[in-house]
């Protein structure tokens, strides 16, 4: 079961990458990239129920071990291959070409903080190699911007608030 489930998620990763499409010719490309930033697009949504599954599958990951290596090391292997390709999906609307070009990422932030980011002892279930990923600016910044204008809406709010009792 480990060995198709790896498969499956290498070909839904590649699914995703562009460059995996490279056998097409140049106007074939164009509509394969339109079609492949729209299922990222998709990816980011809380329809598309990806990062609840993501959720769900590291939360079943126990503490990560660094030292030693277990005896089986091919099902270490496709359990990272897993880990990795879950990690790289749920990453791949920060990663994108609309992204690039600054598009709003609300959707997707708010689901990979909400969903993600709270996962009790996120990172001693990742293996090590895959936590710069998650810390990498380029996902967190989205994120951490969706927390900062709660807060402001929240103050400025309590201080209009404030600021009309103190005038009646």
């Amino acid at each position: 079961m480990v060995d198709m489930t790896a498969i499956a998620m290498r070909l839904a990763v590649s699914l995703t990458d562009c460059k995996t499409w490279k056998i097409l010719k140049s106007e074939s490309s164009r509509a394969a990239d339109a079609s492949v930033e729209t299922l990222i697009e998709f990816i980011g949504t809380c329809q598309s129920g990806t990062y609840n599954c993501v959720r769900q599958y590291i939360k079943c990951l126990g503490p990560h071990v660094t030292t030693g290596k277990n005896s089986s090391g091919t099902a270490t292997d496709d359990h990272f291959l897993i880990t990795a390709s879950a990690v790289t999906l749920a990453l791949r609307p920060f990663h994108s070409k609309k992204a690039q070009r600054g598009t709003d990422l609300n959707g997707a932030s708010k689901e990979y903080f909400k969903l993600v980011l709270t996962i009790p002892y996120l990172c001693k279930r990742m293996p090590p190699l895959l936590l710069p990923a998650l810390k990498h600016i380029s996902v967190l910044q989205p994120c951490l911007k969706i927390i900062l204008v709660r807060v402001l809406m929240l103050i400025w709010t309590n201080s209009a608030l404030a600021f009309s009792v103190l005038l009646d």
